[in-house]
């Protein structure tokens, strides 16, 4: 069960911040439905065709069944998409008709459809795992929550993840540190983004640095390297100083911006070591 929601997920993560170029998301997000209707039903395809492919690469083929299951994994995955994209349209529309709103009230809320996305995509991958596998039963007694938590401690605590897990899990995570995190901090600096730059190829330049940091991050904490961080984001620091000096408001946004790129390449970073050195 857990290699088939590894490969769901990872599936998951692909499509949403690995082949899903910028333009998609625009046509995604259009409020002409001639546009953004199409456009969800290619983005739910790919994530059917990396599903499928990832299965037939793990697996070595699939089923029938396993195929039905990842088309309605695949079907609900355009519903989720469509509601986010209904939820950005009304608050973008209320936005444009309503000159008063505060811009920070937009940007919030993006973040907060962008987290509840996410977290509905990943519940319906755990849903869909377990029932294939007939699991759930399991989710039956999830209220009270401590009882559902005894539950599954046990399975949880005497899980040991095999070769292919942990390619999975590892490929997942590298995402989590990457692409992930950048749409992530891009959500959660939106409202003071806005004010720094204009300009879209700075903005794409400073993503990529952004996950080469995040993979030293990772590779230092994996190796033990912690005086590596020190003197990374210490050069980082330094070569930005002036800009700090100079700009106050700039300072706040490259504080809180580095901040949560290295929370995610150290939370990834010590995945990784726990799941290569102690499983």
């Amino acid at each position: 069960m857990f290699n088939l929601f590894l490969i769901y997920l990872l599936s998951q993560l692909l499509s949403d911040f690995v082949f899903q170029p910028e333009h998609l998301v625009e046509k995604k997000q259009s409020i002409d439905t001639k546009e953004s209707l199409p456009a969800l039903t290619i983005h739910a395809s790919i994530f059917f065709v990396i599903s499928l492919a990832g299965l037939m690469l793990v697996k070595g083929g699939v089923t029938p069944s396993l195929v039905l299951w990842t088309l309605t994994l695949a079907i609900s995955h355009f519903a989720i998409d469509l509601l986010k994209v209904i939820c950005l349209k009304k608050y973008k529309l209320g936005e444009l008709s309503n000159q008063n709103k505060k811009n920070n009230q937009w940007y919030n809320t993006n973040l907060l459809i962008f987290l509840i996305n996410q977290f509905l995509h990943i519940t319906l991958v755990v849903i869909v795992s377990m029932a294939y596998y007939g699991k759930l039963h399991l989710l039956e007694n999830i209220v009270p929550l401590g009882q559902f938590l005894n539950t599954f401690y046990p399975l949880i605590s005497q899980q040991t993840f095999d070769e292919t897990e942990k390619i999975l899990m590892s490929l997942c995570l590298l995402i989590f540190a990457t692409t992930f995190s950048n749409n992530f901090i891009k959500q959660s600096l939106s409202s003071m983004k806005f004010k720094l730059s204009e300009n879209q190829e700075e903005v794409k330049i400073g993503r990529y640095i952004g996950s080469v940091e995040r993979l030293l991050t990772v590779a230092a904490v994996l190796a033990g390297a912690y005086q590596a961080l020190a003197a990374l984001y210490a050069s980082k620091t330094a070569i930005r100083f002036n800009q700090t000096k100079d700009r106050p408001e700039f300072g706040e946004y490259f504080i809180l911006g580095t901040s949560i790129s290295a929370l995610f390449g150290i939370l990834a970073g010590y995945a990784l070591k726990l799941i290569w050195l102690y499983r």
